[in-house]
């Protein structure tokens, strides 16, 4: 498999369709901000992600524009980490109604929605998110890319694209990564694999009684931490709250179930739904299928169901 992502900005072209126009209000007034001022940490982020911005051809450099939006900052949950915002309320005023950087935005139309920035004012070259039209001509220009398949295999919303196949099952690579995780020995690291695992509850037959085992050892560490915070239980050893050949046993058959994980077909309405239910003293259990309505009155060993989705308790 080859790896076509990247989590920053490069230098790409747009996308091979025609340039995003917009259409100014009768009598607008162009609408230029003051300048404002930031923190020492938030002006350092500011120039480093304006000058990528700059280096990837999102934007150039324009002193004499006649527009420009202040842009804001805004701290993300991780240490020293920044996003920028920019509040476009003045240009969108401007403008008659009707994933983005991928877009080319018409040269006429660049200059409603320049940022001022300490080292003067940039022109944006692309779709600007947040702009009045943006929504709607990406969501148009999405579907005229992929007319052939829209709705037909594929879903489109906005920037982001579901493909439909034979059926739903998780990447097979998170799978093998996760079968080939070391074995916990601290509360951080069981509790990151028992949440792992809960994501893929659906395509696993009985995923409360599978993990039960490493559920009840969890229990154990959070009461011994004093909380279910992951700095809480990190410093917990899974050695001092009762860990033991049962639970070394519950992750080897936790990863078995994993390579078994079942293929989830798509909901058919044309087909007839049926639940299997089940349930002892400790969990409960259930597995929502699809058959042919003509396959209702056959053996069960001839009916050809599909399943769903499995639930568990």
């Amino acid at each position: 498999m080859h790896d076509v992502f990247r989590p920053f900005i490069g230098r790409d072209l747009h996308v091979d369709m025609p340039p995003m126009e917009v259409s100014l209000k009768p009598g607008a007034i162009p609408v230029k901000c003051r300048a404002r001022r930031y923190s020492p940490a938030h002006r350092a982020f500011l120039k480093k992600h304006i000058n990528a911005l700059i280096d990837a051809g999102l934007y150039y450099r324009n002193p004499h524009s006649r527009w420009c939006s202040p842009p804001h900052v805004v701290n993300k949950p991780e240490a020293g980490a920044h996003c920028m915002t920019v509040d476009v309320r003045g240009p969108n005023g401007c403008v008659d109604s009707i994933g983005f950087w991928q877009f080319a935005l018409a040269v006429w139309c660049q200059e409603i929605y320049p940022i001022l920035t300490e080292e003067g004012v940039i022109t944006p070259t692309r779709v600007f998110m947040g702009g009045t039209n943006s929504v709607v001509y990406v969501q148009s220009t999405v579907q005229e890319m992929f007319a052939e398949t829209f709705n037909n295999g594929l879903r489109i919303w906005i920037d982001d694209l579901r493909g439909v196949g034979e059926g739903v099952r998780h990447d097979p690579a998170r799978i093998t990564v996760l079968s080939n995780l070391s074995t916990p020995t601290t509360g951080q690291g069981l509790q990151q694999l028992v949440c792992a695992l809960n994501r893929m509850r659906a395509l696993l037959p009985a995923f409360n009684k599978l993990v039960d085992p490493l559920v009840k050892v969890m229990d154990r560490v959070y009461k011994r931490a004093g909380g279910r915070k992951k700095t809480q239980v990190r410093n917990v050893k899974l050695c001092d709250v009762g860990w033991g050949s049962n639970e070394l046993a519950c992750i080897e058959q936790c990863k078995s179930a994993l390579q078994q994980a079942l293929l989830l077909a798509h909901s058919d309405p044309d087909k007839l739904l049926a639940v299997y239910t089940d349930a002892s003293g400790d969990h409960w259990g259930a597995a929502i299928t699809q058959i042919l309505r003509d396959h209702a009155s056959r053996p069960l060993s001839e009916q050809q169901r599909q399943p769903l989705m499995m639930l568990s308790g």
